[in-house]
C-alpha cells in the first residue's frame, strides 16, 4: 500500500492553479518495500495532471502602466507583484492628500473590461452587508467578483465612513491574458 498525503491550499486561497507552488511540497510515504518509487513519482504527476494543477509563474506586472489622473497628475493605481506570481492593482481615491478622481470609476470600468474580453463567464458576485443595515435596505460593506482569471475587491475598512472617496479597490490579475486585457485597456 501507498499513501499519498497532498497539503489543502490556505483557505484564502480559492483557485486550483494556487496549489501548484504546493506541488513541490507533497509528501509521499511507502508501508512497502515493494513500492518502486518511480511508481510513485508517475502517481504523483498523474495526481498533479488530473487535478489541473499549473506551475505558477510569474506575470509580467510591470508592462501595466497607470494613466495619470486628469485632474491631480498622479497615477490611477498601482500595480505590484505578488509573491504567488500575481499582479495586484490598488486603486486608492484618496493619495497624498489629494482626491483621484478618476480612481472613483475603476472598479466599473474593469468589469466592462472583462466583459468585452468574455472573461466574465465563470465570475461569482458576493456582497457583504455591512453590520446594522436596517432591514430591507442594502447598504454593502464589500463586493467582490471571483473570477477564474481575475478576482476584484471593493470595499471599506471598518471604522470608516463608507463614501467614495474612502472607497478601496484591489484587483488581483492570475493570468498573462488578463494582464494584458488590463494593460490594453488603461494603455494611455
Amino acid at each position: 500500500f501507498f499513501f499519498l498525503m497532498i497539503r489543502r491550499p490556505p483557505r484564502s486561497t480559492l483557485s486550483s492553479s494556487s496549489a501548484a507552488s504546493d506541488v513541490y511540497k507533497r509528501q509521499v510515504s511507502t508501508q512497502s518495500t515493494g513500492v518502486d518509487s518511480v511508481i510513485m513519482k508517475n502517481a504523483v504527476v498523474l495526481l498533479v495532471l488530473c487535478l489541473g494543477i499549473t506551475a505558477t509563474v510569474a506575470l509580467d506586472c510591470g508592462s501595466i502602466v497607470p494613466p495619470l489622473d486628469h485632474d491631480s497628475k498622479i497615477p490611477i493605481f498601482t500595480v505590484r507583484n505578488q509573491s504567488d506570481g500575481g499582479c495586484v492593482v490598488e486603486c486608492d481615491p484618496k493619495q497624498h492628500n489629494t482626491t483621484v478622481l478618476a480612481c472613483l470609476t475603476f472598479s466599473d470600468g474593469v468589469v466592462n473590461v472583462f466583459d468585452g474580453a468574455n472573461m466574465s463567464s465563470s465570475c461569482v458576485r458576493t456582497t457583504i452587508e455591512a453590520p446594522g443595515e436596517a432591514p430591507g435596505d442594502s447598504d454593502p460593506e464589500m463586493v467582490i467578483n471571483s473570477c477564474a482569471e481575475w478576482f476584484l475587491w471593493v470595499g471599506w475598512d471598518r471604522g470608516v465612513s463608507r463614501t467614495l472617496g474612502n472607497m478601496r479597490q484591489e484587483l488581483l490579475l492570475k493570468t498573462n491574458q488578463a494582464v494584458k486585457v488590463i494593460r490594453d485597456a488603461f494603455h494611455n
